[in-house]
């Protein structure tokens, strides 16, 4: 009965210190997830924006020592398009970023459209992502030049 005993103690003893030690990773990385964040800061949301090529600028919490990259659509067609970081940084800095939406991927057109940005990021053995959406009104350049008189 003790051999058992002790057997359970030896198998059971280095599980829990691997259990631990992966609950302290968790806790180092959890912080680090939570300020995970991108947002497309031109065109804003609601904005009239002529039909055809259009750029957006955004800006991530990633910097040039984080594994991350910023992905941009249109109203979710897949695939995302990797977007041009423009960071300090240098070319893995997704700090700030630009997009154009064009004819190789979709122009934008009449009414609503709705564009999104993606941050996926390495973060120790996890993948995490954020999002963020605007929705912009695609309108006819007849129409503004009917709107400026």
């Amino acid at each position: 009965m003790k051999i058992i005993y002790l057997l359970s103690i030896l198998l059971i003893l280095p599980l829990n210190l691997v259990y631990s030690q992966q609950q302290q990773q968790l806790s180092l990385l959890l912080p680090q997830l939570n300020k995970l964040g991108v947002k497309i800061t031109s065109p804003v949301s609601g904005q009239q924006v002529s039909v055809g090529v259009l750029t957006i600028f955004g800006i991530s919490t990633d910097n040039s020592t984080t594994d991350c990259q910023v992905f941009a659509d249109w109203n979710n067609l897949k695939p995302m398009q990797k977007v041009m970081p423009t960071g300090p940084g240098g070319e893995n800095d997704y700090s700030s970023w630009t997009f154009t939406y064009t004819n190789k991927y979709h122009l934008i057109t009449q009414g609503v459209n709705e564009l999104t940005a993606k941050l996926s990021c390495v973060t120790g053995p996890f993948n995490s992502t954020k999002y963020y959406s605007i929705n912009v009104q695609g309108i006819s350049t007849a129409s503004i030049h009917a709107i400026d008189k």
